[in-house]
This record gives C-alpha cells, structure tokens and sequence, in this order.
C-alpha cells in the first residue's frame, strides 16, 4: 500500500529510542524527512546516521529537555514547516498517590503531559496556516486500566486522551486531524523500568527477576502472558500504525484513539 507520504516531514519527541526511533525509522522508509527530538545528542546523533543510510532521507535532531520551558517555541521556531507530529515522550513513575511526591509528579507531566500540550499549541496553529497536517499523540491505555499502582500514568494518559478527543473533534474545518495511539505492554527500553510493577504483571509467567536490562522482549512478553494476553507489542507494529494514521489512506480518523494492546484494556 502506498501511504502517500514521500516529501512530507515529520517531528517525533522520544525520537532516540523505542515507538520514537521505530516511527522516525517508518516513516523515512515512507518517504518523510524527519526530525528527532530528545535528550541524549549521541543516541540522536546514531539514529539519524542510520536512517540516513537505510533510506536516504533527510534527518535532523534537536537534543532537548521538553520538561523544560520554551522548548515547543523553540522547535516551532526552528522547524516549523511540519507535516506530521508525533507526540511520544514521556515517562509516568510507577507507585501508588503516596509513592510520588510532588516534585516526581511534576516533572512526569512536565514531560508528557504539557509536552503534548505545548507542541499541540505551538503546531496546531502552524498547520492551521497552511491548512493541512497530522498530530498523533502516543498514550497508553494506562486510563483504560487505572492500575493504582501506576496512578500516575492513568491520568496523564486520561488527560491526553481528552486533548486528543477535543482538539481532533472538531480539527478537520482547518485541514488538520489529531489522532492517537494507545499501545499496550510494548518491547521497548521503558518495559526494564518500574521493575515492581512489571514483577507483578508478569508473575504468572513466572516473573522476570534474573533477567537483564538488555532481555527487553522477552521481559516484554513474560509481563503480557502475565496478564493473559498471548505476546507483547513490538515497537515496529506502533510505528506502522502511526504511519497509517499520518497518511492520507486515514484521511477521515480524527478525535479519536487507535488502540494496538494485543486485547489487554477488554479483558
């Protein structure tokens, strides 16, 4: 299937690692520049060499913290001729209200929560302008199961789920759809993080103590039969959805959320 995507380019935040890196990956091989966002300028700076060698296309990376203030202006500002938006960084602390202090808090939303904030701000109104573009905002389905032990995650991704619904509701009088995702126990880096929870989860598959921090799959599907479901998600998978969604084969999706969870937020 073609996706119609060649030419475009696309922004993705998270963008050195994991759903990031496999999106940026995706939607290159599509045809899309893309521009990276994250923290770490050298994990940046090896992924945009690989991309650039796998597709030819045109990288760029921003090494920046979006928990901090004025980064959405400044990405704006310096790329603003974007097509597509992928909302993907963030990292929701496990624990229940009394594990997290203020400071904690904060700061997860800080990155997640008003980093989608902002960058839907800053970009809507760019897109609005030139009456065409795609936001696809990375959630979760962390609202769907509202674990107290990841009280934190189950309302930021309630939140973003909101925005999603509201902004997207009513976005295609400007041209614009605003679209998002919501993967379940996914194979990436994060799944090695909240080990507690995630021993927890994945105790009836018989747990992932002993298991390294680079056994990222298979701690992925032990936590997902864990929970009943045959597998986990890989990365790949939520990168194809994303490029489908971002695509005009999608053109009328918008206000409302892709779940890719292997079934786990109906069981």
């Amino acid at each position: 299937m073609d996706l119609q995507l060649e030419g475009k380019r696309a922004l993705i935040t998270g963008g050195s690692a994991g759903i990031g890196a496999a999106t940026a990956r995706r939607l290159a091989a599509e045809g899309c520049d893309v521009v990276l966002v994250a923290r770490t300028q050298s994990a940046l700076q090896a992924l945009k060499t690989k991309i650039e060698l796998e597709t030819g296309r045109r990288v760029d990376v921003a090494p920046l913290d979006l928990t901090e203030r004025g980064c959405a202006q400044q990405l704006a500002k310096a790329f603003p001729d974007i097509d597509i938006l992928v909302n993907n960084a963030g990292e929701d602390p496990t624990g229940q209200l009394a594990d997290i202090d203020e400071d904690r808090w904060r700061h997860a939303w800080d990155l997640k929560l008003f980093g989608y904030i902002n960058l839907c701000r800053e970009y809507y109104t760019l897109m609005q302008r030139q009456r065409s573009g795609v936001i696809v905002n990375v959630i979760g389905v962390a609202h769907l199961i509202r674990d107290t032990r990841y009280i934190c995650g189950a309302m930021s991704t309630a939140a973003i789920t909101a925005l999603t619904q509201a902004l997207g509701g009513r976005s295609l009088e400007d041209g614009i759809r605003v679209v998002g995702v919501g993967p379940g126990v996914t194979a990436t880096p994060r799944v090695t993080k909240g080990k507690s929870l995630s021993e927890a989860y994945s105790a009836k598959a018989g747990g992932i103590s002993g298991l390294g921090d680079d056994a990222v799959d298979e701690i992925a599907d032990r936590i997902a039969r864990g929970l009943g479901l045959v597998r986990s998600g890989r990365a790949e998978e939520i990168a194809s959805l994303i490029a489908f969604i971002a695509s005009p084969q999608a053109g009328y999706m918008t206000g409302t959320i892709a779940y890719s969870d292997g079934g786990w937020a109906r069981t």
